[in-house]
């Protein structure tokens, strides 16, 4: 995985966007940096063959104690590849037990895919986040991979 190259990724990195349904797309401004925001970096996953085409990408915020995964998408041609738990291979190599021992994803309850697919990757669900107010958003499970349950599931 590499960094985003605004430029050169963000037009590829919305056509892969335009395969979803419109409620569950990110628009351009997601992957910006916004002034006063929290850190929020993109990472993309390329292709061996031609660096041009993007495989997939995810974007996550550094917390304090974890590492939030905010999005994580395979372009639909590449799925069911492995992609997906290689980008998340990534991230497990980047957390460790002194300072930042947990990754954490916040799902749609909608989107059972990916809570299988987390499942199979190790994580755990271990909380609800209701929405709040007159919504129509789904509720968000909060699935967690934390480095020690890691461990002893090795």
């Amino acid at each position: 995985m590499r960094s985003l190259r605004i430029r050169q990724d963000l037009p590829k990195i919305m056509e892969i966007e335009r395969t979803f349904p419109k409620k569950n797309r990110w628009l351009e401004s997601a992957f910006l940096d916004r002034p006063g925001m929290p850190t929020v970096v993109t990472c993309v996953e390329p292709s061996p063959m031609d660096s041009q085409e993007i495989l997939g990408y995810a974007v996550y915020q550094p917390c304090v104690e974890s590492i939030e995964l905010l999005r994580l998408v395979v372009a639909k041609k590449y799925r069911r590849q492995g992609l997906g738990r290689r980008m998340l291979a990534h991230f497990k190599q980047r957390i460790n037990p002194q300072s930042c021992p947990t990754l954490s994803f916040w799902v749609p309850e909608t989107n059972l895919p990916a809570h299988l697919f987390l499942k199979a990757c190790g994580f755990k669900a271990v909380s609800i986040a209701h929405s709040i107010g007159n919504t129509n958003r789904p509720d968000d499970y909060v699935f967690e991979y934390n480095l020690f349950s890691g461990m002893m599931a090795a």
